[in-house]
């Protein structure tokens, strides 16, 4: 439903017609590489949230790999170069973007629980509250994919405008270069001198 809507948003971008046969086709294209990119990062983040140490990194890698969806989608990358450009977006804008996707995150898995709470305590039977809760995640999952990627469209436009800070060296085995920024080579991709 999110890469529909993806999909969708593109085309209103791109002023072409945004019909739903136009929608499923343009997502039917690249779906087994966002199905892809969306299980790794989900598996990534989950496996970095179970460890009490991960945590942090989870909220950081959550907020750097919200796009990876609009990446294959608006970019065609592959799943490796989709992880990188969403983490690319959102370097030197990453307070900028948590607010925003913490909110949608939040939103999304927070709200069916919430609203059904109440529920728990009537004559209702437990299916019926369950599929309620199910119900509003389905409603709302695709306000948070109009809104997440609203942030991508805003997040290029200020990477348009101001570069993001130039990357730091992380390489203990480079001792001169450790925690220093890196100047890359005229050409060269970054960390392809690894």
């Amino acid at each position: 439903i999110a890469a529909i809507v993806i999909i969708f948003m593109r085309l209103l971008v791109e002023s072409r017609p945004a019909g739903f046969r136009a929608c499923w086709d343009g997502m039917r294209k690249r779906f087994w590489r966002v199905v892809g990119a969306l299980l790794l990062a989900t598996l990534g983040l989950f496996l970095m949230a179970i460890t009490i140490i991960g945590i942090p990194f989870a909220i950081w890698k959550l907020v750097g790999w919200s796009f990876v969806g609009q990446e294959v989608l608006f970019t065609d990358k592959s799943l490796r170069e989709s992880f990188r450009g969403s983490s690319e977006l959102v370097r030197g804008r990453w307070w900028h973007a948590v607010r925003v996707v913490v909110f949608l995150v939040a939103m999304l898995f927070v709200a069916g629980p919430v609203l059904t709470l109440g529920l728990i305590f009537t004559p209702l039977p437990f299916l019926l509250i369950n599929l309620l809760g199910a119900l509003i995640f389905s409603l709302l999952l695709p306000y948070v994919a109009i809104g997440q990627t609203l942030l991508y469209f805003d997040l290029q436009a200020r990477a348009e405008e101001e570069p993001a800070k130039p990357r730091r060296s992380w390489r203990p085995w480079r001792p001169r270069q450790f925690g220093r920024v890196v100047t890359e080579p005229a050409g060269q991709p970054a960390g392809a001198g690894a």
